[in-house]
């Protein structure tokens, strides 16, 4: 893959540089602007109301908590393996079904995994410094909006070991079987 700079290169060459506008994803993020950026580029109106939508898990873009990212990557494999079950089908059953799953296990199964977190330092590597250093050098003139970055943060992972727990397997299993019945009743 052709580094950031290199791409935007390459559309510069080939619709001029006037004719190139880059958007900072992540201060728009932190602005809550990127869409009214996107569409003022293009010279189209923008609504607040084109991000209304449903708080639900299944129809928003949130990210989903590190119990919630396990439980389902587990339940791809156990579903393809017990019901013949693969794809995407199994996160959105998960998803669309969860205020009706056994609140029960999902308590136990994130209680389980609570005590086997490790939480990792991740960004400001030097790859990521260089880009904005070359971006913002080449193409200031070009961003709608931008921000020099610090890129660190912490994330939590669940380990993996979390499954060797002696309930975990068990609980997994009834999980699996309720969302079974959720996809035959589809």
């Amino acid at each position: 893959m052709l580094s950031a700079d290199l791409q935007v290169s390459r559309f510069v060459n080939i619709f001029g540089h006037d004719n190139v506008h880059l958007i900072d994803y992540d201060k728009s993020c932190a602005d809550n602007n990127l869409l009214a950026s996107f569409f003022s580029i293009v010279g189209c109106e923008y609504k607040p109301e084109y991000l209304d939508g449903s708080k639900s898990k299944i129809s928003s873009n949130v990210s989903l908590n590190p119990y919630d990212t396990e439980i389902i990557r587990v339940l791809n494999s156990l579903m393809a393996e017990k019901y013949n079950l693969v794809g995407n089908i199994v996160r959105e059953t998960y998803l669309e079904n969860y205020s009706d799953l056994d609140g029960e296990i999902l308590v136990k199964l994130t209680n389980i995994m609570k005590t086997m977190l490790v939480e990792l330092s991740v960004g400001d590597y030097f790859i990521d410094k260089r880009v904005e250093r070359i971006m913002s050098d080449k193409f200031s003139d070009r961003f709608v909006n931008f921000d020099n970055n610090v890129y660190k943060n912490k994330i939590c992972i669940v380990r993996e070991n979390w499954l060797l727990n002696k309930d975990s397997f068990s609980l997994l299993n009834e999980l699996a079987d309720q969302l079974n019945e959720k996809v035959k009743n589809v």
